[in-house]
């Protein structure tokens, strides 16, 4: 069951229909905590399918009754930190992912909402480390490597470090060729340093 909602909670955020999905998980939410009340793994996917749906309060206090068990996990800190900065609670949230990273110090999602903060800081070198690192963990899948490599991209463009910046942007666009913010990445830089043509067509198919 835990899977099940995971993946329905997912797939209802890619596709738009995070609530819709949710009321079709509902019943099987119910059901998953009757019979496992105290599965970290379960209340973390539960705690993802009311994030996935928008009800941040809820989530939290799923997130914080799987902490209270004593199992804590990588994953289960990166979700409590995520909906502690959409709750507007950023200093929690950050110290969530610290944990999240103690746990894990290769959880790409981690990674990547930390370079976050470190980019919005203006922590330039910071961010892109941790951006770098996040796409050669072992595991991630192709589109969040896609992902991560151009956060790197951008970071090394905002250094003017042009040549890295273009090399990053294409292997975001070799690794996953259907993300579009890796397309109109490289597209933009292809585009401002000399190559509008082909920079066109990246951005066209973005």
């Amino acid at each position: 069951l835990s899977l099940m909602i995971r993946t329905k909670a997912l797939e209802g955020n890619q596709i738009g229909q995070e609530k819709q999905n949710f009321e079709k998980i509902k019943p099987y939410i119910d059901q998953a905590l009757k019979a496992s009340p105290k599965d970290v793994e379960l209340l973390t996917s539960i705690g993802y399918a009311y994030e996935t749906a928008g009800d941040y309060n809820k989530a939290l206090e799923v997130y914080n009754q799987a902490l209270a068990i004593g199992q804590p996990t990588s994953d289960l800190y990166f979700h409590k930190g995520h909906v502690l900065f959409f709750l507007d609670r950023p200093d929690e949230g950050k110290l969530a992912y610290e944990e999240s990273i103690k746990l894990d110090g290769d959880n790409p999602l981690t990674l990547m909402a930390l370079g976050n903060i470190a980019s919005t800081n203006g922590d330039l070198p910071k961010a892109y480390d941790l951006f770098k690192k996040a796409s050669d963990a072992k595991d991630i899948s192709p589109q969040l490597k896609s992902e991560a490599l151009t956060a790197a991209s951008l970071v090394r463009a905002g250094e003017f470090k042009m040549t890295e910046a273009i090399d990053l942007a294409k292997q975001a666009v070799d690794t996953y060729p259907n993300f579009s913010p890796a397309l109109a990445t490289y597209g933009f830089l292809l585009s401002i340093n000399g190559n509008p043509k082909d920079g066109f067509e990246y951005q066209k198919k973005a």
